[in-house]
C-alpha cells in the first residue's frame, strides 16, 4: 500500500517525464505504427480523465470509487503502447510509477485530514498532472 502523500507527486512527476519523453522522441518515431500512436494518445487521455475525475470527486468530498482499478488497468496496457514511442529503458519506469500511484482512492482519507490550503494545492497538482497527460496525448496524436 502506497503512502497517500506520495501519490499526487508521483502522478505529476510521471506525467511530466512522460511528456518530455514523448516530445523528445517525436522525430524518431517514423517506424512506429499509426494505430499504436492513436491507441497511446487515447490511453493518455483516459489516464488524464481518471486523474481529473478523481480530483473532482475529492474536491466535493466524495470517494472516487473504481478509479484505482481504472489506473491499474492503464498501467497494465501501458508497456505495449509505450514501446517505440518512448526510449525502451524508460518504459518499465513509467509503468512502475503509474502502478505505484494508481491508488487514487486512498487520497480521500488523506485529503480529508489536511488543511484547506494543502487540500486545494494537492487537487490543483492532480489537475496539472491530468493536463500534462492530455498534452502528451496531443503530441503523440500529431506525429
Amino acid at each position: 500500500v502506497m503512502d497517500p502523500t506520495t501519490i499526487i507527486p508521483t502522478l505529476l512527476d510521471l506525467s511530466l517525464r512522460l511528456f518530455d519523453s514523448v516530445q523528445q522522441q517525436r522525430g524518431r518515431r517514423q517506424q512506429t505504427q499509426v494505430e499504436q500512436l492513436s491507441q497511446a494518445s487515447e490511453l493518455f487521455d483516459k489516464i488524464a480523465n481518471t486523474i481529473s475525475d478523481s480530483a473532482q470527486c475529492l474536491r466535493r468530498g466524495e470517494y472516487p470509487a473504481g478509479h484505482c482499478g481504472e489506473m491499474a488497468e492503464y498501467a497494465r496496457v501501458l508497456p505495449t503502447l509505450l514501446t517505440g514511442i518512448v526510449p525502451t529503458e524508460q518504459v518499465d519506469r513509467y509503468v512502475a510509477a503509474l502502478m505505484e500511484a494508481h491508488q487514487v482512492e486512498q487520497l480521500c482519507a488523506y485529503l480529508n485530514h489536511t488543511d484547506d490550503y494543502t487540500r486545494k494545492h494537492q487537487l490543483d497538482q492532480m489537475h496539472l498532472a491530468a493536463g500534462t497527460f492530455r498534452a502528451a496525448a496531443a503530441v503523440v496524436k500529431i506525429q
